[in-house]
């Protein structure tokens, strides 16, 4: 079983939402997920918190929380199904039940995001980790919140 993860043989795909520090080339290539397609995407009815606990005292991962109105703005990425089980790994999904793996579509076909099962309230990501996702929304064009300076409390500091 080990195997099939590392090395695997089937080529079908799958749609993947990313609006965390997935957005990173680098955190891509670092988890070894190839993409063979990527556009930017706005997930209607969800925002984006910092509600998904981390390794530290009051640090936090994104999530997609739900929110009526609200919009996740991210990269659509297709990805190998291997990759996408790959993926859960890294995101805590089969042991840790860390995130759900909610299903929608996108262009007449599924596609997967995370959501933090227990979000939690004032959780803050790392510098680094924030940097991640500003980076990728500057290249994306997109202007939000995040993608200004942000004041000293608004990242964990170790």
């Amino acid at each position: 079983m080990l195997l099939r993860i590392i090395r695997p043989c089937s080529d079908q795909r799958v749609y993947y939402f990313a609006f965390g520090a997935n957005l990173s080339p680098d955190i891509l290539r670092l988890r070894r997920i190839g993409v063979y397609e990527t556009f930017d995407y706005v997930l209607e009815d969800t925002v984006l918190n910092f509600s998904q606990r981390g390794f530290y005292k009051n640090h936090g991962f994104a999530s997609a929380d739900a929110s009526v109105g609200d919009c996740v703005y991210g990269k659509m990425y297709l990805i190998r199904q291997s990759d996408a089980k790959r993926m859960d790994y890294f995101e805590g999904v089969p042991f840790l039940k860390a995130h759900a793996k909610i299903v929608q579509q996108v262009q007449g076909k599924p596609f997967y995001f995370y959501r933090s099962q227990i979000p939690l309230n004032g959780l803050k990501p790392t510098q680094q980790y924030l940097n991640y996702l500003t980076h990728a929304y500057r290249n994306m064009d997109i202007c939000l919140l995040y993608t200004s300076p942000s004041p000293r409390d608004a990242t964990l500091s170790r």
